[in-house]
């Protein structure tokens, strides 16, 4: 339920369609979709959902203005994405799903041609899109974590990197190496570190199961989720310049200047402004035991499940111009 308020909280009054009972159940459907929906497993499961929010709805005298919520049993669309970053943002339905994709297209072309990057040639098609909302809603929130499950190929490396190149977000990701082991894990966690929690920008830790070189690292993700923080990350000399660079927004915020107090606000910041975003695959017994093993895997993350693309969607790669 904590979730679902505090997608509520990211609408304004008078802004975006929330400025009515019915834009607010509108919202609050959407939200209870986002939150609990996307966590169910099989179809069986969701058709119990939808006929459990239908009902909710039909005892409303207002039900009857909720028709355009769904278009052929389909969500709609809600983010922030599409107005200018600041105090005039807002957290909005998007009804007109062309404009939507138009505008990610475009952003996906100024992500092509962003230094460092590397192009990505995506088809966005309805599903691509919603992925991409989904996760940006999610990595939107403080402290949003996602966890998407789909088979290599799916598209959740690709569309994760879309989302936070649409919110604006630095993506941070580890190269794996044949030497590549804990400690120098351990060295990637401390620059994220400080990225989000010295130098506060808002980051995506893009992380795959691919990337488990040792069931350790996800002990450590297992810390960061749940606690925020890696035991023994940090030397004492390297803590010593931590509190350096951070004392003077300790200060700002009146932080006390003792040791345990700004370590606690360093990783207060680097949760702020951290997002992970991890992605698994369900194939074989390895996602069941992380997930038992790692409980923060689940119970800290948003799940957003990545199933086979229908119909449509292969028809439109399909037709896509080979020169795309």
């Amino acid at each position: 339920m904590c979730k679902i308020l505090q997608g509520l909280l990211q609408a304004k009054p008078g802004k975006g369609g929330c400025d009515s009972k019915v834009g607010i159940m509108k919202l609050w459907t959407h939200e209870c979709y986002r939150v609990f929906s996307d966590r169910l497993i099989d179809d069986k499961d969701r058709k119990f959902f939808q006929d459990s929010i239908d009902d909710l709805l039909q005892l409303d005298p207002f039900s009857s203005a909720l028709n355009s919520l769904f278009d052929n049993k389909i969500i709609s669309i809600y983010g922030d994405f599409m107005s200018d970053p600041g105090p005039d943002q807002r957290y909005e339905e998007y009804i007109d799903f062309p404009t939507v994709k138009s505008f990610c297209e475009e952003r996906l072309e100024e992500y092509n041609y962003e230094p460092g990057m590397v192009p990505m040639q995506l088809v966005l098609f309805r599903d691509a899109i919603e992925h991409t909302c989904r996760i940006a809603r999610v990595i939107g929130m403080q402290r949003g974590n996602a966890l998407l499950v789909g088979v290599g190929g799916s598209g959740r490396q690709s569309l994760s990197r879309l989302a936070a190149f649409l919110k604006g977000f630095k993506i941070f990701m580890i190269e794996i190496t044949k030497t590549y082991r804990k400690m120098e894990f351990h060295e990637d966690l401390k620059r994220l570190y400080v990225q989000t929690g010295v130098e506060r920008k808002e980051t995506m830790f893009l992380f795959t199961d691919t990337q488990i070189v040792e069931e350790s690292f996800l002990e450590d993700v297992n810390g960061i989720l749940s606690t925020g923080e890696v035991p023994n990350l940090y030397s004492p000399d390297e803590m010593g310049e931590i509190r350096e660079g951070i004392v003077q927004a300790a200060r700002a915020a009146g932080v006390e200047e003792t040791s345990d107090a700004l370590y606690n606000f360093f990783i207060e910041q680097a949760r702020n402004h951290m997002h992970v975003v991890l992605c698994f695959s369900p194939i074989g017994d390895s996602f069941r035991i992380r997930c038992r093993k790692f409980p923060g895997l689940v119970s800290c993350t948003s799940i957003d499940w990545f199933s086979e693309w229908p119909v449509e969607a292969l028809s439109e790669v399909a037709s896509e111009p080979r020169g795309r």
